[in-house]
């Protein structure tokens, strides 16, 4: 059965029915892959990379590839959608039949409205009324179907205001929904802002836009309905609302009914340019009778449009690229709805596999498609092998020597399941017969991993001489490899030892010396195994057996060195091989004796004037045969610095002995010297440690005696700096600081002249007028690489309180009383001059006098002291 759906602008209207299938295909097409055959080998990545139709998915997409073989995965979207930002706000006042009871219904409805809007990129005007700016907007009552009108109110930017609800509809309609009027008055950009909503096209004429405040919908609440986000439980006696809602929100949207639409209507056709490239017939699109659908049985890439006049019961249809070209025409800027899908899937033989592609929206939506898979055969691929070398009449057994990798691994997950097979075949290269059978699969592979066989070989060589063999491999689909290996058959079997090196220090440690072994005249496809020996295992320790494996002639061996803690000098060791009656020349290792002499020094840090006895220096041995004494030489690099005795006895069966350090002061400007501390003995290699001798040169200050005073002529006074040493070319620079820093002058920086040891500077007090009494200045000075020194100037202040009254200090102006005035005086000066010392022969004398505190300074003290005595008195 089919519904017909209603559209409303101001009227109700109404498709006319047709008969029709029953049937419609609720899974949506996208782009066909039937043509897409890659040719790719099996083990080798078969992609898949493809644009697709989502325009009836809504949500962040997701991708799977069900592969043919059994197996399925996910795909990747290279690229998501982009989603507009106009979205529709519902409102549900005038829902007084409480159709919309549930939030599911709510949701699905919002549902349908994002199907929509979210693909549009257009920008809408906010419709803010003020002042001057009115305006009254006009819908027909969901719930009554009478005129309704609202003064005044107010729409966001990107946003349609839709009012919905519910009520019986004439037969054989089901739901109805526009667009809604408007009336305004106000400045010229005012009304065009609630005309068109910044979309220009719409003010033109003929329009090409449309920018609704948004409109109306009404369902009718007697005729069954289908609740719900997926087809699930839809039966066939019902009306899929998310279709039925999608189509009604889509003529509020302009379809069919907006100014701009009829633009493009033409006779009983539509040619909008976006609709003519994607009608699927090509050429203009035939309308309905009324020219607001398309004409019922329109078609988009296989599916029945959402925007033709009619819906089959138990049904869902969903926005086709054609419907959302419409919109595009009439003035909405479509976002292209379209993703790319992309992965790869690696088969595991060769055949021709059907692929199936599902595309979900997250929110709502299911897409298929297909692809063919066409995958041929890999062939197997030999390993490099190296040539082969044998005995004459001595049988040559050769195991995996026809290994080989092939990138086919079968199909585990297919009924039947499909296996890999080989075959092998060996030609010697002697004129004897051909070797074959059936190669064995040592590892099956997998997507990525490639499936390893072999194949083993035993043959005798009647002659000596060179041969080539020739191994051919086979799977089970025709593919071949082959490869030939030189074989070459010798005589009598010899063993050669070689060392590297020849002459080693004992404490080389392990594998510091390598053992080649090499034969000849063996059967080389045999591996061999060899016994070796050392004449002296306290220096060198050897492997009791070495095998050479199979195919090769030689192998190295890395041997352990041994310290073996004794003084003992250097020691022959003799290496012997054998394998079987066949023994190898000898080789000889000379092993250097190595023994040392370590020294320690704590502490490892000293300075110059700690005098005798500073450190202390410890010299060990290392060998454990300790029965004699043994007397040591000891060094210092640098006398001048640090002296030690020239001679240390370490006591028999003593391991070490220790002796002191003494520091030298050298009266330098040297900073700190690293002096090495040496110890030699014969037979021991030496052995030594840095003590570090930290400079330790001091800076003297010291002030000319005398009673000084701020006063004039005992105000000023000489420093003498001095240093332990002659000063070098260039003189030496010293930093100069005081603190407190404003109580005497003094250069921030004086030069002691290179070639002399002190310099004299002045100084002088600082007359502040601040009654302080006593007071102390520190003096510091201090260069790099000395150690500072400081001294304090200790002088007396002169200055008195000639600016505080001395028969009441709180009575500033002299008259006998404190009174507000007093407070004021001291106010208005802070202000005309700021805090500060009241200097003679430039503030007047007193009166006023302005220092209540009697400390020399006009300061908020002053006026705090005269207040606090006003309160006090009350």
């Amino acid at each position: 059965m089919r519904t017909f759906f209603g559209t409303r602008r101001w009227t109700t209207w109404q498709g006319t029915p047709h008969g029709r299938s029953n049937s419609w295909n609720a899974t949506l097409g996208i782009e066909s892959l039937e043509s897409r055959r890659l040719l790719t080998a099996e083990g080798s990545p078969w992609p898949i990379d493809q644009s697709l139709d989502v325009s009836a998915l809504i949500g962040t997409p997701s991708a799977i590839a069900k592969w043919g073989d059994g197996t399925q995965s996910s795909l990747s979207i290279a690229s998501q959608p982009a989603s507009g930002s106009i979205r529709i706000r519902f409102d549900y006042s005038y829902d007084t039949g409480n159709f919309f009871n549930t939030q599911l219904k709510k949701d699905l409805l919002q549902l349908a409205a994002d199907l929509l809007v979210t693909r549009f990129s257009d920008s809408l005007s906010a419709i803010t009324p003020s002042g001057s700016n009115s305006w009254t907007l006009s819908f027909t009552h969901p719930a009554t179907g009478n005129l309704q009108s609202i003064t005044n109110a107010s729409i966001a930017a990107n946003e349609l205001l839709v009012f919905v609800g519910s009520r019986d509809l004439p037969a054989p309609g089901i739901a109805e929904g526009g667009f809604g009027g408007y009336a305004g008055s106000g400045s010229p950009s005012w009304l065009q802002t609630i005309q068109a909503r910044g979309q220009s096209g719409a003010l033109a004429s003929p329009p090409t836009d449309f920018g609704p405040w948004g409109g109306n919908l009404t369902f009718d609440p007697t005729v069954p309905w289908h609740f719900g986000t997926t087809t699930e439980g839809l039966e066939t006696t019902e009306n899929d609302f998310l279709s039925v809602a999608a189509h009604e929100i889509a003529h509020l949207l302009g379809f069919g009914v907006a100014s701009s639409w009829q633009t493009y209507v033409s006779g009983s056709t539509f040619i909008g340019p976006q609709s003519i490239l994607a009608h699927d017939a090509g050429g203009a699109i035939p309308l309905a009778a009324s020219g607001a659908h398309w004409v019922n049985g329109t078609t988009d890439a296989g599916k029945e449009t959402l925007m033709d006049p009619s819906l089959t019961k138990g049904t869902r249809k969903l926005p086709t690229r054609l419907d959302l070209a419409g919109l595009d025409d009439l003035g909405w800027q479509v976002i292209e709805p379209t993703v790319r899908v992309q992965g790869t899937h690696i088969y595991g033989d060769n055949g021709t596999f059907p692929v199936e592609i599902e595309l979900t929206g997250s929110r709502i939506g299911l897409e298929k498609g297909n692809a063919s898979a066409a995958i041929t055969n890999a062939p197997p691929v030999f390993s490099a092998r190296s040539p082969l070398s044998g005995t004459a009449q001595v049988p040559l057994n050769v195991v995996n020597f026809g290994s080989f990798t092939d990138a086919g691994f079968g199909i585990a997950s297919l009924q039947p399941p499909r296996t890999e097979t080989f075959g092998y075949r060996i030609d010697w290269g002697d004129g004897s017969s051909i070797d074959q059978g059936d190669a064995t699969i040592d590892r099956l592979g997998s997507a990525g991993v490639l499936t390893a066989g072999s194949f083993d070989g035993n043959h005798t060589y009647l002659n000596p001489g060179s041969y080539t063999m020739t191994l051919t491999v086979t799977d089970d689909d025709g593919g071949t490899a082959t490869q030939t290996v030189p074989v070459e058959i010798s005589g009598v079997p010899k063993l050669i030892l070689r060392l590297t090196p020849t002459s080693i220090s004992e404490n080389a440690g392990n594998g510091a010396v390598q053992l080649t072994i090499e034969r000849s005249g063996f059967p080389v496809a045999q591996s061999l195994t060899v016994q070796l020996s050392s004449s002296d295992t306290s220096e060198l320790v050897v492997p009791a057996t070495v095998i050479i494996p199979a195919n090769q002639t030689q192998v190295v061996v890395p041997l352990d060195v041994i310290d073996d803690t004794l003084l003992d000098g250097t020691q022959s060791v003799i290496v012997s091989a054998q394998a079987g009656s066949v023994i190898a020349p000898t080789v000889t290792l000379q092993v250097i004796d190595h023994e040392t002499l370590s020294v320690t020094i704590a502490p490892s840090s000293i300075r110059e004037n700690a005098g005798p006895g500073a450190a202390l220096v410890t010299v060990t041995r290392s060998n454990t045969d300790r029965t004699q004494a043994l007397m040591v030489t000891l060094s210092s690099s640098d006398i001048s610095e640090a002296a030690v005795p020239t001679t240390l006895i370490l006591p028999a069966f003593a391991a070490s002995a220790s002796t002191l350090v003494d520091a030298v002061d050298d009266d330098l400007l040297d900073g700190t010297q690293n002096v090495l501390l040496q110890a030699d003995a014969s037979g021991y290699v030496s052995g030594g440690a840095s003590l570090a001798v930290e400079d330790f040169e001091a800076i003297r200050l010291e002030i000319t005696p005398g009673n000084y005073s701020e006063a004039p002529g005992a105000n000023q006074g000489s420093i003498t700096l001095s240093v332990p040493f002659l000063v070098p070319s260039g003189g030496m620079v010293i930093q100069l600081s005081t603190s407190p820093a404003t109580q005497i002058q003094l250069p921030g920086q004086v030069t002691i002249p290179a070639g002399s040891r002190s310099v004299l500077f002045p100084f002088q007090i600082v007359q502040d007028y601040v009654v302080e009494g006593t007071q102390s200045v520190r003096i510091q000075a201090q260069a790099t690489g000395l150690q500072s020194a400081a001294v304090d100037l200790v002088f007396a202040d002169d200055d008195l309180p000639i600016w505080q009254n001395p028969l009441l200090p709180t009575d500033i102006d002299g008259d006998g009383r404190v009174t507000p005035r007093d407070a004021l005086l001291v106010i208005n000066q802070l202000n005309l001059r700021g805090q500060g010392p009241l200097v003679p022969g430039v503030d007047p004398m007193a009166p006023p006098y302005l220092d209540a505190s009697g400390n020399g300074l006009l300061e908020p003290l002053d006026a705090l002291l005269v207040i606090n005595y006003l309160n006090l008195q009350g």
